[in-house]
């Protein structure tokens, strides 16, 4: 008998667990936990239309535009998914298991952007969870990303680090992202790498780093749904002395809130170039090389012409004589004449060809150095010429594209992607002048150092 009652309670828990999957894959598969500004969303194709708004249920086939507003879904896994402004989604599938090889997602980003956080659907295999955009197809296992695409349909996929990377550790990426289409396939798996697909038929751009301009602090400020607490205390403090009952901290303008908590007004200091050394300019110890083997030329030269001139000698001599017994004092002069010229000459020839060798030698390197200087000098000029334009134009140029970007995101104007691309051209203009002034310095050092 008890074995019986055991048989039937282990299939009514069999029951149980079926009904349960059948309920979440039927009936409500999450709700909204928070929001902000306008949304709805389209549940039976059109024929229902819902104001979004926190608590509200969320089933699989519908499909939710946050327009002018901002949301947070958290489905029943715990998975959670945060749009920002003019998000369209479509929730094709969802299907919770216990047992996660059973468990199955897919979903539509029709356009904008929005952060996907798995929970328990992070065991789910990588084929059973799929996001697809207009141009690529997302494979994800246990993992935090965030995904966007903009009026085109080209779509902007980025592999976000575990949160501990957000608190100083190291920045280990939280799963692994694959992006295909009919181009090919690429996949994400280190922290902030991205991912660019431009058509269905494009293949997706190798992966690139981009946390040298974000980071995780940064990701988490662009999808703040709800304010900040200061905020929140301050505008409570502002309803409680308010004559007005319907104020509140649901008055509260998203827009007011800095997602992207930047100082561009800070503008970075000039980096300092190298003074050219006039005096290293003076000499050159391979030309004072040439300079000091032709005078020793020149002096071996007339050394060996005067050994054909006579050689005239004068003798001073002092002595005594034993027969005359008395000293002797006098004068002798010699002259000696070369008689044969041949072999002095073909000395003196020698030398004059050693020496004219060395004239074209010397001649030669000059001319190369000179070249070489005008060269380097040219490339100097045209170095500090990009530098003076970014120290007038450029700088101020970067600084007012990072402030116009960040203002019209913040504004809604211009989705994620936009944002990445309008920043991403800002740091071109300042990499591009420390490049140019990295090579200035360069040019200067080998002219100050001048040789072949």
């Amino acid at each position: 008998m008890k074995m019986q009652r055991l048989i039937l309670n282990k299939k009514i828990l069999a029951i149980s667990l079926c009904l349960f999957s059948v309920l979440v894959s039927a009936d409500d598969i999450g709700n909204i936990v928070e929001h902000t500004g306008n949304s709805g969303i389209i549940r039976d194709g059109s024929k229902e239309v819902i104001r979004g708004s926190v608590d509200e249920d969320i089933f699989f086939k519908d499909s939710i535009e946050t327009v002018q507003g901002r949301m947070k879904i958290e489905f029943v896994d715990d998975t959670k998914l945060s749009l920002t402004e003019h998000t369209e989604i479509i929730i094709d599938e969802y299907y919770f298991d216990t047992d996660p090889s059973k468990s199955k997602m897919t979903m539509r980003f029709v356009s904008g952007t929005a952060r996907f956080t798995t929970g328990k659907l992070g065991l789910v295999p990588k084929e059973n969870i799929i996001i697809q955009t207009p141009t690529a197809t997302i494979g994800v296992r246990g993992t935090d990303f965030t995904t966007s695409v903009d009026e085109l349909g080209r779509s902007l996929v980025i592999l976000l680090p575990d949160a501990e990377c957000n608190y100083g550790g190291s920045c280990i990426p939280s799963g692994e992202i694959t992006v295909t289409n009919d181009g090919g396939t690429v996949t994400l798996s280190e922290a902030f790498q991205a991912t660019m697909v431009s058509s269905i038929s494009t293949p997706p751009v190798q992966p690139v780093r981009l946390d040298n301009i974000m980071n995780l602090n940064t990701i988490d400020n662009m999808f703040i749904v709800s304010p900040p607490e200061k905020i929140v205390d301050a505008q409570a403090e502002e309803s409680s002395g308010s004559s007005s009952s319907d104020s509140g901290i649901l008055d509260f303008n998203d827009l007011d809130i800095d997602y992207l908590k930047e100082d561009w007004d800070d503008e970075e200091e000039n980096l300092e170039l190298i003074a050219i050394n006039l005096e290293s300019l003076q000499s050159s110890p391979v030309a004072d090389l040439y300079e000091s083997q032709l005078k020793e030329r020149e002096l071996e030269i007339k050394v060996q012409k005067n050994a054909l001139l006579p050689d005239l000698s004068l003798e001073y001599f002092q002595g005594t004589n034993e027969g005359l017994d008395e000293q002797l004092i006098g004068y002798q002069f010699g002259l000696r004449i070369p008689l044969f010229f041949g072999s002095q000459q073909a000395k003196i020839k020698s030398s004059q060809l050693q020496m004219q060798s060395i004239e074209a030698e010397a001649k030669n390197y000059d001319f190369q150095l000179q070249a070489k200087y005008k060269s380097l000098m040219n490339q100097m000029k045209k170095h500090k010429a990009a530098i003076d334009y970014y120290q007038t134009q450029g700088q101020k140029l970067s600084s007012e594209i990072r402030k116009a970007a960040t203002q019209s995101f913040k504004g809604g104007n211009i989705d994620y992607l936009e944002l990445i691309m309008s920043l991403d051209n800002a740091i071109q203009i300042e990499l591009e002048y420390l490049e140019n002034v990295n090579k200035y310095n360069q040019a200067v050092i080998q002219i100050n150092n001048l040789t072949l």
